[in-house]
């Protein structure tokens, strides 16, 4: 007995039937039924319910992904631009055009990950831990004295 020959065609009846079938299975499952129900309301086994909303999910993160690249690469150019306008002038010595170059090339390094993340830690202005001296009981009777205060401060402007 030979094996039923699958239509590759992407617009084979069967094809679009499985996309047709992604698509109920993604929005029944954004709308919290189980697996099992999806299944029974499209007629397809618990597994392939988890596959098509597996597709569907990977599809919507690539689309995702496609459209922050293709944003960056505009935020690139218009990088570009705004260089390319003021460089020679910088070159020559103009200090304006000299903090935009400057200005730009920080964004930059920025927009392609160049920089490595800052760190922000509790420091007073001159970079001193105030708060490593203080017990866990201290800190704690601090934030429950700050939320207090919020809520005073809430109660007034009612």
């Amino acid at each position: 007995m030979a094996k039923k020959q699958r239509s590759t065609r992407a617009t084979s009846p069967e094809r679009l039937r499985g996309l047709d079938n992604r698509a109920k299975a993604l929005e029944l499952r954004k709308q919290g039924h189980t697996y099992d129900q999806i299944a029974i309301v499209i007629g397809v086994s618990k597994h392939r319910c988890w596959e098509y909303v597996k597709q569907a999910m990977d599809e919507i993160r690539l689309d995702l992904r496609e459209e922050a690249l293709q944003i960056r690469a505009m935020e690139a150019e218009k990088l570009d631009a705004l260089q390319q306008a003021h460089w020679l002038r910088a070159l020559r010595g103009n200090i304006g055009s000299t903090k935009v170059i400057l200005q730009v090339m920080e964004r930059r390094a920025r927009l392609i990950g160049l920089d490595s993340p800052i760190k922000i830690a509790p420091t007073d202005p001159g970079g001193e831990n105030r708060y490593s001296d203080f017990s866990d009981e201290d800190l704690l009777k601090i934030s429950q004295s700050l939320v207090a205060l919020n809520k005073e401060e809430k109660g007034k402007s009612k």
